[in-house]
C-alpha cells in the first residue's frame, strides 16, 4: 500500500514574555484548604465565556481557568517581554489559523514554493518548519490507526445502527475519518490497495498534486464540465496558492494561455475532451438539462450522491459521504462512456481528418 503521511512538524513564532525586570507584586496562590469553600460559577456561560474560560481565574471570575487575564492585569501588567521560538510538535498545524497566521516563525533563508533548498539545511521550502514523518519509512498518524483498526466494525453503518455501548467507540472513528482524504475505487472502503494521502495545509495537497500530474505526464484530460469548471478551478488554485509559475507547470513546455472568448484554459502540450461536450455533439439529442446527475440519471441510471447543505458542510459532517460524492461522479462519467465510446469516437475523428482533439467539437 503506498500511503503518504503529512504529520506536519510546524515551528511556530509566539511572543512569550519572559524575564521580565522590575519590582512585582508577590504571587499569592489560593490555599489548597479554600479552594473547595470557593463558590462555582452556577450559571451557563456565555460565548465570550465559552470561548475564553481557560484564561479566568477562579477567584475573580468563579471559572476555574488558568488566571492569565489576571497574571497580565496584576503581575506583568506593561512590562515587555523577550521574544522566543516555540518549537510545536502536532499531527497537523493549521498555520493560516487567525491565532497563528501574524505569528508563524517564518525561515527568511528560504524562498517559499521554489521547490529548492536556499538555505542548504537538507530540507526543500521549510519555510514555516518541516513533516519530518513523512518519509519512505511508512510510519502513519495515530487516526490513520484509529481508522485502519475500527473500519472494519463501522464502515457503512449509519449512526441510528450504533449500539449505546458502541457510540463513544463510533465517534472516536468519524473524528479520525476527517483526517483523511481517500483515493481509490470502491465507496466508504479503505483497502490495502487504496491510495490514502494525508495533508496539513492545502499547499501541500497542490504540490504533492503537482508531482504526480508532472509523473505521470498526461496526454488527454477529460471529465464532464472540465473546460468549463475543473481545469479553470485547478488553474486559479494553483496560481493563488502556489503562483502562476507552479500553475503553468501543468503544461510540460510551461505554457497555459487563457481563451477570454471560449471562457477557458488551454494547456500546452496536453488536450482536452470534455465529456459534456462529447456528448452535446455526438448524441443527437436535445436535453432540458446537461447538468451530470440529469445526464447520467437518464442514460445510465446513476445520479450524483445526494447531501444537504453545501459541500463544505459535507466534508465536516460526513466524510464517508464526501469521499463517495466524489468518487461517484468520476463512476458516471466512466458509465457514460461505456454506453457511448465517445472518447473512441473523438479519437477516431482526430486521427482520420487529421485534426487535434479540441477540434472535433
Amino acid at each position: 500500500m503506498n500511503i503518504l503521511k503529512t504529520s506536519f512538524f510546524a515551528i511556530s513564532g509566539a511572543i512569550v514574555l519572559a524575564s521580565c525586570g522590575g519590582s512585582v507584586a508577590p504571587v499569592v496562590s489560593t490555599p489548597i484548604a479554600n479552594i473547595d469553600a470557593i463558590p462555582l460559577k452556577t450559571a451557563p456561560l456565555n460565548d465570550v465565556q465559552y470561548k475564553n474560560w481557560g484564561a479566568a481565574d477562579l477567584i475573580t471570575d468563579t471559572i476555574p481557568g488558568m488566571s492569565v487575564d489576571k497574571a497580565y492585569a496584576e503581575i506583568i501588567k506593561k512590562q515587555k517581554g523577550e521574544t522566543v521560538i516555540v518549537g510545536v510538535i502536532d499531527s497537523g498545524v493549521d498555520i493560516e489559523h487567525e491565532d497563528l497566521k501574524n505569528v508563524i516563525w517564518t525561515n527568511e533563508d528560504e524562498i517559499p514554493n521554489n521547490g529548492k533548498d536556499d538555505d542548504n539545511n537538507g530540507y526543500v521550502d521549510d519555510v514555516h518548519g518541516w513533516n519530518f514523518l513523512g518519509n519512505i519509512v511508512g510510519e502513519n498518524m495515530e487516526y490513520v490507526r484509529i481508522v485502519k483498526k475500527l473500519n472494519p466494525k463501522f464502515d457503512g453503518k449509519s449512526e441510528s445502527a450504533i449500539s449505546a455501548a458502541d457510540r463513544e467507540e463510533y465517534d472516536l472513528y468519524k473524528k479520525a475519518m476527517a483526517g483523511v482524504y481517500v483515493l481509490g475505487e470502491g465507496q466508504n472502503n479503505i483497502k490495502d490497495e487504496v491510495d490514502i494521502r494525508f495533508y496539513s495545509t492545502e499547499s501541500e495537497l497542490l504540490k504533492e498534486f503537482l508531482r504526480y500530474w508532472i509523473k505521470v505526464q498526461p496526454t488527454c484530460i477529460t471529465g464532464w464540465n472540465t473546460n468549463g469548471f475543473d481545469i479553470p478551478y485547478l488553474y486559479n488554485r494553483l496560481s493563488k496558492v502556489l503562483g502562476e509559475e507552479f500553475a503553468n507547470a501543468l503544461s510540460p513546455i510551461q505554457i497555459v494561455k487563457y481563451n477570454p472568448n471560449k471562457k477557458m484554459y488551454r494547456i500546452a502540450g496536453i488536450s482536452s475532451l470534455d465529456y459534456m461536450d462529447l456528448y452535446r455533439k455526438f448524441t443527437y439529442t436535445q436535453q432540458s438539462s446537461y447538468r451530470l446527475d440529469h445526464i447520467g440519471t437518464i442514460e445510465v441510471g446513476l445520479g450524483k450522491v445526494e447531501y444537504e447543505g453545501t459541500l463544505d458542510d459535507l466534508y465536516r459532517d460526513d466524510i464517508d459521504k464526501f469521499i463517495e460524492y466524489n468518487l461517484n461522479d468520476v463512476e458516471i462519467v466512466k458509465a457514460l462512456d461505456q454506453k457511448f465510446k465517445l472518447l473512441d469516437l473523438a479519437r477516431a475523428v482526430s486521427h482520420l481528418g487529421r485534426i487535434p482533439y479540441e477540434e472535433v467539437y
